[in-house]
């Protein structure tokens, strides 16, 4: 993807006459996590889905997070995490979460728009993301305390099944079965991959309009 009409891009995030939270469901994980019994009310968290221009592309970025022994240590995902108390709002909490994370300043994000939250039964977390746009490639500088690494791709990735796998996984000592997207040298399922199936039905959806 070469170029990104922003305004219409927003426009349809934005329209509650589009829905395409239904594209999650293929990335469904096995289910060993869904048969959780959580108590407890979820608690709120925020992702942020950074698309920039870099090297004639349209690119996104994901973070490998530290393998700390959390319930998420070691996976691949989008800039956030909790809402706190203080937080304005939950676009505030991923503007802040990538901020400690990346180092990306808030001022420099545009938000787009929001996908639809999601819920994650093994950490009882429910994620809300959202969409955000920044002029040009930021300069990163991830936390060692919480990054692993970094892979900067092409959002297009997300636009043919090429990359798309099954694969198994051992999650501590679960077995799971899932469906991801396999491109990089990296495996991104779970969430981060239902964020992304969403997202691929508004792009979709806006180079319909544009061609």
């Amino acid at each position: 993807m070469r170029e990104l009409n922003i305004k219409l891009l927003s426009q349809i995030l934005n329209d509650s006459s589009y829905n395409f939270s239904d594209l999650k469901e293929v990335f469904d994980v096995n289910k060993q996590f869904k048969s959780i019994n959580n108590t407890k009310p979820p608690e709120k968290s925020a992702v942020l889905i950074p698309l920039f221009p870099a090297q004639g592309q349209i690119k996104t970025v994901f973070l490998q997070r530290v393998n700390d022994g959390s319930i998420h240590g070691g996976q691949i995902s989008f800039p956030g995490g909790h809402y706190e108390k203080t937080d304005s709002s939950l676009a505030y909490t991923a503007l802040r979460e990538t901020y400690e994370e990346l180092g990306i300043n808030p001022k420099d994000v545009k938000i787009l728009g929001q996908l639809s939250k999601l819920y994650i039964p093994v950490s009882n977390f429910e994620v809300y993301p959202f969409v955000g746009w920044l002029e040009q490639k930021p300069e990163f500088k991830p936390n060692p305390d919480e990054v692993e690494s970094l892979h900067i791709l092409p959002i297009d990735f997300i636009l043919t099944d090429k990359f798309i796998v099954n694969k198994e996984l051992n999650v501590r000592g679960i077995s799971l079965k899932t469906i991801g997207y396999d491109t990089d040298g990296i495996f991104i399922w779970g969430a981060t991959a239902k964020i992304l199936a969403e997202l691929s039905g508004y792009l979709e959806l806006m180079h319909s309009f544009t061609v």
